[in-house]
């Protein structure tokens, strides 16, 4: 077809076939699609040799062959390189073949070869590796030259053999097309079961326009977005036939691994059907991945938002309850159509009429809040893709441990480091030594209170004492930088910087200037929004990298070096707190490298002036940052306290009202409690709280979604030994009918009647469903006084006195 195409494109994804050839999944600026298909690239892996061996064992791999169903199998490429694994250097012969699939036949022949220690980088997938070669980046443009092929198997405006492919920077102009999807099923027993119960909905939403419900009975009410079909297998294809036609970049899902993709198969299954929505008319394919699945799709990134904000996000979030409603209400001030429980919607789909418009107002407003969501969270998941070097399918469900191991492994060429073998096998075991020092707070109330943070501590006591596997016990420093476990010092190399530190420094350096920039952009800009993105994934990734160190099964673990980093944590926060207490300030509380300090009769200013001097001692990238000034403050114990701003308002901490397995009214009862005492001043307001909470506990006069407790079976239900309340809830539904995996959230009640708290306790969905009643006598003793006990504990009112036994003290507001 005539001359060579040179064209310009940003990848999505990539694939290995097992034919050897490496596929590239991208766009143009224009929105075109590209595929590119790259057969240059051959597997590979390295084995490690001894130096007096390597001649006659370089020979040996030359020659080695196995016979297999097709003929002999034998290296295509075989060269002795110097390099260094974990800091060390040898003799390494990397070793190419043809396919992946002849890597494995001959892997096991050559790790038996005389000379040969060890095998490294032959567990690293063939598409992973590319990247890793090729540092290309998801997202960030890219050249490729090669020849226009007719292939018929994929649909796309662009499908190129590639002659040369390379990065060329420049990040992606506009946001690619993004298709939100969500299902509803029909739900008679509470959860639904996709081999028996239908998909009676579903919902698309784009960021180009698209917003669509589609469903298989009609919907009065002039829903413009609603298209009818005659049946559930008729919305099957409607799905596919939608996919096809608008030919999104990237298809967003809240917990769509997990529940909307699998259903969808499910239920495709059942009609003896496909979903050719692949780019190449392939299915939707699950795949195991951790102990869960993952949906993919050839040539359409599959993310999900909720398998990301659970890994990553979530840390950042106040809430502690994962589901859409409260993570959109949050992050996008978005909220789920109210009017109606999810469990309800079997009936309202069995009685029609008005209350399908509103079920399909539901869904529709689902999928557009998963669309919002994505673009709240777009900028980040990308820019933390082009840090790590993997494509967005895996980025975005990488945990804080893998984001940090893909990183280092991106960058291990450029210091020819080799990638060490992931740890595997039962006898993997983490280590324990000891974590950051904590200071524990008198219980009280106190005025005037600074925060203090050691700004990125552990990732600069890496940097600064050059904590590495590759710099421990060098042979070239008698006087490196020393680090005291327990009374055994660990040597760090002074002369030559670590590849982890190097690497790093790097982010440190970056973050710092892009928050410069940062003080100087408009806040509601583009780049101000990409920026920003860019700093919080260097900052996940620095400050996971010393998690990742104490991590038994990570590439590159080091006992040694995560407990040197804490140990040297401990030193600095000490410090401080001696220098502080020394110049007549009183350290309230101390946890790993946070300062609570009350300024008795010092000024915010005198504090900053002395934090000053401290950071002139503290080694370089150290330093300790002003977080806030707080008026008032309550602490009942370490990890738990609440703070309020000069704004009124509060920052709560280990308390009941950030934690999942609370009731609503527990929580909201301590939340206006904490705000009463903290910001109004009154603890006589404080107390009538808690016994009009009490009075309308006790007359039923709270809704059960008030009561409702929310508890996450962390394994499957027969494998529990002790039967907690949510245990027992789940069997009693279990045997009507209701499954429960691990990692599912269970909603109960306890209600009145006789028996333990297990015995009364009912998932919520039973609840409703039988009009039972909560037992207001737990969730008062329980609950409610159980989350403020300990508040008013501090300032000297007493349970009885809560309960209108005695009357009230009322003592000294504050300390």
């Amino acid at each position: 077809m005539g001359g060579k195409t040179i064209l310009e494109f940003y990848p999505l994804d990539v694939e290995y076939q097992e034919k050897g050839i490496i596929v590239v999944f991208g766009v143009t600026k224009e929105g075109e699609r590209v595929v590119v298909l790259d057969s240059s690239f051959s597997p590979y892996f390295y084995a490690i040799v001894e130096n007096e061996k390597k001649e006659s064992v370089l020979n040996n791999i030359i020659k080695s062959k196995v016979e297999t169903d097709n003929g002999f199998v034998s290296p295509t490429k075989v060269n002795l390189l110097e390099r260094n694994l974990v800091g060390n250097p040898v003799n390494a012969v990397k070793i190419e073949f043809r396919t992946n699939k002849e890597l494995k036949q001959m892997k096991e022949g050559i790790r038996k070869i005389e000379g040969v220690t060890e095998i490294v980088e032959d567990d690293i997938p063939p598409a992973k590796k590319y990247l890793l070669d090729k540092k290309l980046r998801m997202l960030t443009r890219v050249r490729v030259k090669g020849n226009i092929v007719e292939n018929k198997d994929y649909d796309a405006e662009f499908i190129i053999s590639a002659d040369e492919i390379e990065e060329i920077g420049g990040e992606i102009q506009e946001i690619p097309k993004i298709l939100a999807i969500d299902i509803e099923t029909y739900n008679p027993i509470g959860n639904p079961r996709p081999k028996k119960d239908p998909i009676i909905m579903i919902s698309l939403s784009s960021n180009y326009g698209l917003n669509k419900v589609i469903t298989w009975k009609r919907v009065d009410g002039n829903l413009e977005y609603v298209e009818t079909v005659d049946s559930e297998l008729d919305l099957l294809n409607k799905l596919v036939e939608i996919i096809k036609k608008e030919k999104p970049h990237i298809i967003v899902g809240y917990n769509s691994d997990n529940f909307d993709f699998p259903y969808i198969v499910e239920r495709a299954k059942r009609y003896k059907i496909g979903l050719p929505i692949g780019i190449d008319k392939s299915d939707i394919r699950i795949t195991k991945r951790g102990i869960g699945v993952a949906a993919r799709i050839r040539g359409i990134s599959h993310i999900d938002l909720y398998t990301f904000i659970r890994n990553i996000f979530g840390a950042n979030l106040k809430t502690e309850t994962y589901d859409l409603n409260s993570v959109a209400s949050e992050l996008i001030n978005e909220q789920k159509v109210n009017g109606f429980h999810w469990t309800e919607i079997s009936e309202m789909w069995d009685s029609g009429g008005e209350d399908l418009k509103k079920i399909a107002e539901y869904s529709m407003k689902d999928a557009v809040i998963t669309l919002k969501l994505a673009g709240s969270l777009f900028n980040i998941i990308t820019e933390l893709t082009r840090i790590v070097g993997q494509s967005l399918f895996d980025v975005s469900r990488m945990t804080y441990g893998q984001c940090v191991e893909w990183f280092l492994a991106k960058h291990a060429d450029e210091f020819k480091e080799l990638i060490p073998k992931k740890p595997v096998g039962s006898f993997v075991s983490n280590k324990p030594y000891e974590g950051g020092y904590v200071k524990e707070p008198k219980p009280g109330l106190y005025e005037n209170i600074v925060v203090y943070d050691f700004r990125s501590l552990y990732p600069s006591i890496i940097v600064s004492y050059n904590v590495c596997p590759t710099t421990l016990f060098c042979d070239c420093c008698k006087n490196g930088y020393i680090a005291n476990v327990d009374g055994k010092e660990y040597m760090f190399c002074k002369n030559k910087k670590g590849f982890i530190p190097s690497l790093l420094e790097n982010l440190i350096e970056r973050r710092v200037r892009i928050k410069t920039i940062l003080k100087s952009m408009d806040k509601n800009s583009v780049d101000y929004n990409i920026l920003s993105a860019r700093s919080y994934a260097i900052k996940t990734i620095s400050n996971a990298m010393y998690g990742y160190f104490g991590f038994a099964r990570s590439r590159w673990y080091c006992w040694e070096c995560a407990a040197s980093i804490t140990s040297l944590g401990r030193k600095y926060i000490k410090e401080v707190i001696e220098k502080a207490e020394a110049g007549d300030y009183n350290v309230i509380y101390a946890d790993t490298d946070s300062l609570f300090i009350e300024l008795k009769d010092k000024s915010l200013e005198d504090a900053n002036k002395f934090i000053e001097k401290i950071n002139e001692r503290l080694p370089k990238l150290m330093e300790l940052e002003f977080q806030g000034f707080y008026p008032r403050g309550l602490f009942v114990a370490k990890k738990r306290y609440a703070l309020s701003d000069t704004l009124g308002n509060l920052t709560v901490k280990g308390l009941e009202w950030v934690r999942r397995d609370w009731s609503k009214i527990a929580k909201d009862t301590q939340i206006n409690v904490l705000k009463t005492i903290l910001v109004e001043g009154s603890i006589k307001k404080a107390v009538e709280i808690v016994k009009e909470t009490i009075k309308n506990l006790k007359e039923g006069k709270l809704p059960i979604e008030e009561v409702t407790i929310y508890t996450q079976l962390t394994r499957k239900i027969e494998d529990y030994e002790s039967i907690g309340p949510h245990v027992s809830a789940a069997i009693k539904a279990r045997d009507k009918g209701y499954t429960f995996e691990p990692g599912q959230i269970i909603k109960y009640v306890i209600v009145k009647g006789s028996g333990s708290i297990s015995d009364k306790a009912f998932i919520l969905e039973e609840v409703l469903e039988r009009k039972l009643e909560y037992d207001p006598e737990y969730y008062i003793n329980n609950q409610v006084l159980p989350a403020v006990e300990r508040i008013f504990d501090v300032v000297g009112i007493s349970r009885d006195e809560l309960l209108g036994k005695v009357q009230t003290t009322l003592g000294g507001f504050f300390k």
